[in-house]
């Protein structure tokens, strides 16, 4: 019950401090994302022990921040191929960790890294599928290729991960996914924004902090060989049944299955004067 209230707890933290930083500027985001890692990498490299993984996931998840926020807020967000970058980094992303289960052995790894190979393959791709809600206050970042199906898919992958490499992480990132799963499930286009700026502050509380939060919210005792298997199958399962449901059921031609939204932007100017952010 103890870890559970935990993890409730640190769900909450989450979810408020990314709706704090969505309406937050570019000069906050870019403080905290490239700013303060570039500070704190001396400190991190000092007392930490991750292996090249760990490593590789901060840069790279503080690299989409950085590149996101310079999409909602600077001209670069006119430009379609740099649009089109963030699902190529959202494949890259889950990629490292795909790379990760390939190399590791047993059932379990080989079964979630099919799952991640499916979750990248049915990914959009198109120059259309992200843009940029330039009429809200917030300037989200919207990307039509995560329906709630995959995010769905992608929460069970990406748990099933953590468990299998990292279990003592696991009720940490419960907390993590959780967060981006409440705002996937109500608008799955900007899941990908919520994601990124969960698991970048997550990640870096982690390199800060790492032995305070192992402490306080270590669940290495969920390692099972039996869990583990079940819950990368389920994960392999649940990412085939959505293609499946996909063609069966298709959504609306850009891969969306949304709720109305602010009128988004494809690199033109919009008049009139800003509405409040959505939700």
């Amino acid at each position: 019950m103890h870890v559970t209230l935990q993890i409730v707890a640190l769900t909450a933290i989450l979810f408020i401090a990314q709706e704090v930083l969505r309406h937050a500027g570019k000069w906050v985001l870019w403080g905290i994302f490239l700013l303060l890692p570039l500070v704190l990498t001396p400190y991190w490299v000092r007392v930490n022990d991750f292996g090249p993984f760990l490593w590789i996931k901060i840069g790279s998840v503080c690299v989409v921040m950085v590149w996101g926020t310079a999409l909602r807020f600077t001209p670069l967000g006119d430009r379609a191929w740099a649009r089109q970058g963030i699902p190529l980094m959202l494949a890259m992303n889950i990629l490292e960790a795909t790379a990760l289960d390939v190399a590791g052995r047993g059932l379990g790894h080989h079964l979630n890294a099919a799952a991640g190979l499916v979750l990248v393959a049915t990914l959009s791709y198109k120059q259309r599928a992200t843009k940029i809600a330039k009429e809200s206050r917030c300037r989200d970042l919207y990307y039509s290729g995560t329906t709630r199906g995959w995010v769905c898919a992608y929460t069970i992958w990406n748990w099933a991960f953590v468990l299998l490499n990292y279990p003592s992480l696991s009720g940490q990132h419960t907390a993590v996914l959780a967060a981006g799963l409440v705002v996937g499930v109500v608008d799955p286009r900007r899941w990908g924004q919520t994601r990124t700026c969960t698991l970048g502050l997550a990640l870096l509380a982690m390199a800060t902090f790492d032995q305070e939060l192992a402490a306080r919210l270590d669940t290495s005792h969920w390692s099972d060989g039996g869990l583990e298997v079940a819950a990368a199958g389920l994960a392999l399962a649940i990412t085939i049944g959505h293609v499946i449901a996909k063609r069966i059921l298709p959504v609306r031609d850009d891969g969306v299955d949304f709720v109305p939204a602010p009128q988004l932007v494809d690199g033109d100017a919009t008049q009139g004067a800003p509405h409040r952010c959505p939700g």
